[in-house]
């Protein structure tokens, strides 16, 4: 209670008395003395100045109190504009109390959401953990791979190298042997020069005794010549004998020999089982590596951007390497290895004219595509680089790329029709839902038949909300009979979109001429 209203409470009482006992003094005092205002009666003069006084009793409070409280005075000079102020604040209260509740409303979607999303993530964590327990096997099963492979590996170079110097000793003995057979020819020439020798000196004797008598005087010459015959005759034996040996010896030498190469054929039958084992082993690598994830698939892109013509070639080799540069670094992302070119991509193609079987360098590649985007007509160009065989996570190896690029031309203008479709507005929703869902399919296909790339993110040619696709099939059966469903082209349709481009199609139905749009 403060001071005012404790003052309040004393005062206006005995200012109350005061005036009314002053009052009924005046007013006894007059109708005693019978006086009279302005000519009026005295029991009527007591009577006004009854009034007056009780009238002055209610001035007196309103001024005592209006003196002392602000909200007096705003009770009695502005009470209608308060009466506004409530009104109004009592609709800001309405309006704020509608807010607290929509705000209610929303909260408890957002804790329904939140745990939608909370359960979502539990189980997209379980698969996580399964992939990653799966990715951890497939990890064992490669390294281990790994291994049989590196023996195998070893055990081909022992028999490749085993096999060389068998290859060696089989080359060297065939040198022998050749020498041994060349001998052979010639002792077996000489033997036979000696048969003859010896066949023209048994004529010769013949002769010699048939004309003994005529020769009696060359007798003892003769004598000495056959004595000469003689001892070449035991010579030739003697030498015979020796060549004899000898083929006994070549014989020893050639079954040796056909020991040896029998071991080196049955060396190179080991040789053989050691290389199909290690192809066993090389096959199994290669289902196993077939099982691990894949990074990137044969003709898969990497990055993708699209430059315009109007450069300098210097400008257009520095764009080409700056899109390498990305392209790398979205590769090692990945688990690409950096190569010796300081990148974890390598360009391989495409191969400048007449250099097709040659080591290309990249540098080379990099300027044969630049020229080429340079001496294009058209104003824009889109190059992409995409992978040249399948790579693997863990490969430890880098991304072989080409360099592809094709002029960014437009393929439809805004509000021309893309494809369209008879659909029979009686039929059931679910039939019309599957042809409106084969129309994006057919112009899917058209877009890339036309040349047009898909986003290198989602891997779409554009997408379709589904709220816009149930509009449709409302639309279509709303109509309740035969009607064209079309898809249009919302802007200038390129074989590249930029990015953030927005609706790339739309969907609308017409009938008798006329359309209805739903996206």
């Amino acid at each position: 209670m403060t001071f005012y209203t404790l003052f309040a409470l004393i005062l206006l009482p005995i200012l109350g008395g005061l005036i009314a006992w002053a009052g009924d003094v005046i007013g006894y005092r007059l109708g005693k003395s019978r006086r009279s205002l302005l000519g009026l009666r005295p029991r009527t003069t007591a009577r006004l100045v009854g009034v007056f006084v009780g009238a002055l009793l209610v001035i007196a409070t309103w001024g005592v109190a209006a003196m002392g409280s602000a909200s007096v005075r705003e009770a009695l000079f502005s009470l209608g504009e308060l009466r506004v102020q409530r009104n109004a604040l009592m609709a800001a209260n309405e309006q704020l109390r509608q807010k607290v509740e929509q705000a209610r409303q929303m909260a408890a979607e957002a804790k329904a959401q939140m745990t939608t999303l909370a359960e979502q993530r539990r189980r997209l964590e379980e698969e996580v953990a399964q992939i990653n327990a799966k990715l951890s096997g497939v990890r064992r099963q490669l390294a281990a791979s790994r291994k049989r492979l590196n023996a195998a590996q070893q055990e081909l170079k022992v028999a490749l190298s085993e096999k060389a110097r068998l290859s060696e000793a089989v080359t060297k003995l065939r040198s022998e042997q050749g020498q041994l057979l060349t001998r052979y020819n010639a002792v077996l020439k000489d033997l036979s020069r000696a048969e003859r020798r010896l066949s023209e000196a048994q004529a010769q004797n013949a002769q010699l005794l048939a004309g003994n008598k005529k020769l009696r005087k060359e007798q003892e010459v003769l004598r000495q010549a056959n004595v000469q015959l003689v001892a070449t005759n035991d010579n030739l034996r003697r030498e015979q004998e020796n060549l004899k040996r000898d083929i006994a010896n070549l014989s020893n030498s050639i079954e040796e020999f056909r020991k040896q190469v029998d071991a080196a054929k049955q060396a190179m039958e080991d040789a053989k089982e050691a290389e199909r084992a290690f192809r066993r082993a090389l096959f199994a690598w290669q289902i196993n590596a077939s099982q691990a994830a894949v990074m990137y698939e044969p003709g898969q892109e990497i990055f993708r951007a699209v430059v315009d013509t109007d450069q300098t070639q210097d400008q257009m080799e520095a764009s080409l390497w700056e899109l390498l540069h990305i392209a790398s670094g979205m590769a090692a992302a990945r688990g690409a290895v950096v190569g010796a070119n300081g990148r974890a991509v390598k360009v391989l193609a495409p191969v400048p004219p007449g250099r097709l079987g040659e080591e290309v360098a990249e540098e080379d590649i990099v300027y044969e595509v630049a020229r080429r985007i340079r001496l294009s007509s058209a104003r824009r160009f889109i190059v992409s680089i995409r992978s040249l065989r399948r790579v693997f996570e863990g490969e430890m190896a880098q991304v072989q790329v080409e360099l592809w690029g094709t002029p960014n031309s437009r393929l439809f203008k805004e509000g021309e029709v893309i494809h369209s479709i008879a659909v029979d507005g009686a039929s059931p929703r679910g039939e019309i839902l599957r042809q409106l869902l084969g129309l994006l399919a057919q112009t899917r296909r058209i877009l890339h038949d036309l040349g047009a790339m898909p986003d290198p993110a989602s891997g779409q040619f554009f997408t379709v909300p589904a709220e816009d696709i149930l509009a449709c099939m409302d639309k279509a059966t709303g109509m309740g009979e035969q009607c064209t469903v079309e898809v249009v082209a919302a802007v200038d349709v390129y074989k590249v979109m930029p990015k953030h481009a927005g609706a790339t199609v739309r969907l609308q139905v017409v009938r008798g001429g006329k359309s209805a749009s739903t996206g």
